[in-house]
């Protein structure tokens, strides 16, 4: 049988004159379908000013792909992607920003790798790759804990439903 992971994600912004509102409520999450056993969930501790490779795709087990990634922290941290590590284009590497306590997701290991890694006027240059590595730094003077979920799914976007609601004093309504 396999397992369900239900993801939840709502954002209410209060403005004082508006109120928006995206994503879905607790009771319409997305139900996604795990392969057999085909995920990790980990859990770290990043010391300050040092790094954690999370995902190394050429040499993971039980899988080397993924359609679902979750990470947690309580501190805030970077995380960068390794694409291309085969060498069709060169080792292209992109670093982002994870505020602590925001769940950061990413639905695929899916990317493109773009020479130089400058991206051009069309947004589909470069190779078709994969997400080959993923690292977290800590850069905070405090210890930062992890919490890691990687997932190869069988269904993918079971029971979705995405709602964007703005109610404001102008009555405006979607």
């Amino acid at each position: 049988m396999a397992q369900v992971a239900n993801i939840y994600f709502r954002v209410d912004l209060d403005t004082g004159s508006e109120h928006i509102a995206t994503g879905q409520g607790e009771k319409a999450g997305i139900a996604l379908n795990i392969g057999g056993d085909e995920y990790s969930r980990q859990q770290y501790t990043i010391e300050t000013t040092t790094s954690q490779l999370i995902f190394d795709g050429p040499n993971a087990v039980p899988f080397s792909d993924f359609e679902l990634i979750a990470i947690t922290s309580d501190q805030d941290l970077e995380i960068e992607f390794v694409t291309d590590n085969d060498g069709t284009v060169g080792k292209v590497v992109n670093n982002f920003s994870i505020k602590q306590n925001i769940p950061f997701i990413l639905s695929s290991n899916v990317a493109r790798a773009i020479a130089g890694g400058v991206l051009g006027e069309n947004f589909a240059d470069g190779t078709a790759d994969t997400i080959d590595e993923i690292r977290l730094k800590n850069n905070q003077a405090t210890d930062a804990t992890v919490e890691v979920l990687i997932a190869t799914l069988i269904t993918q976007y079971t029971g979705y439903r995405y709602n964007l609601v703005s109610r404001t004093s102008k009555g405006i309504q979607s």
